[in-house]
Parts: structure tokens; sequence; C-alpha cells
């Protein structure tokens, strides 16, 4: 009983030790996550998805749009740029969107420019996230 007692004691310090280790995920990295998880819940149309990572004023004009273009596919959602803003904790992202409305089998493209920023809700109590503060442009 001792030897697993003691092994224990060992194992859970080399797991804190592992942990600490670990370097923190920095502004950038975290918005890259955010830029790609989003880009990807637009290919796949989960529009409720992607409509979480925009501030609440562009949310319901997005959902309703998007909603409202009947026939459409993307075929494929890329970023291409992002770029450090006009303000600290602002960032500019271009993508590009490719798709078709049927009854057209015609692939369009159209450029997706948006501003990302750190916000932080009194709700979430001392969480930030990045997100979008930008209409999503005219489309398609």
């Amino acid at each position: 009983m001792r030897v697993f007692a003691r092994l224990g004691r060992v194992l859970l310090a080399a797991a804190m030790l592992v942990s600490c280790s670990m370097p923190m995920m920095e502004k950038g990295n975290q918005l890259e996550v955010s830029v790609r998880d989003y880009l990807q819940r637009l290919r796949w149309k989960d529009f409720y998805g992607a409509a979480v990572f925009m501030k609440e004023e562009y949310r319901e004009d997005f959902l309703t749009r998007m909603k409202g273009i009947e026939g459409l596919h993307l075929v494929n959602v890329t970023l291409i740029h992002m770029e450090p803003g006009n303000k600290q904790d602002e960032y500019q992202t271009v993508a590009t969107i490719e798709y078709y409305i049927l009854p057209s089998l015609v692939l369009k493209e159209k450029e997706l420019r948006q501003k990302w920023v750190i916000f932080k809700a009194d709700s979430w109590g001392s969480m930030a996230a990045w997100m979008i503060d930008s209409p999503f442009p005219e489309f398609p």
C-alpha cells in the first residue's frame, strides 16, 4: 500500500512539473485559433457557431442574411492574411470564400475582410475572447 501511495505522489509531482513547463498560449495564437475555428464553421455552414465569434450587434443580421440564401454551397473558406490593426489588441483578417448557389454551378469567390478585437464581457468574469467587431460584408 505504501508503494502505491509513494508512486501516486511521484506521478502527481511529475504531472505538476510538466504542466508548469507548458507555455501559456499567447494572444496571437489565441487569435489564430479563433479565426480558424470561425472560418471552419462558415465552411460547414454552421452559421450559429460562426455567429458566436461576432459581437452581439452583428449576429442577427448575419444569421438572417445567410439563412436567406437558398441553394448556397460553400466550397472553401481560406485565411489569406492577418495583420495588427490600428489599435493594440486589434487585428484585421482577410479570407476568401469560394461558393456557388444552385441551380448555377459557377464557382464564385468573395473576399472577406473583418476586424477582430479582444472583448471582455462582464458576464464571463475575467475571461476575454477574440471577437469580430465589424459587420459581415455583403454576401454573395
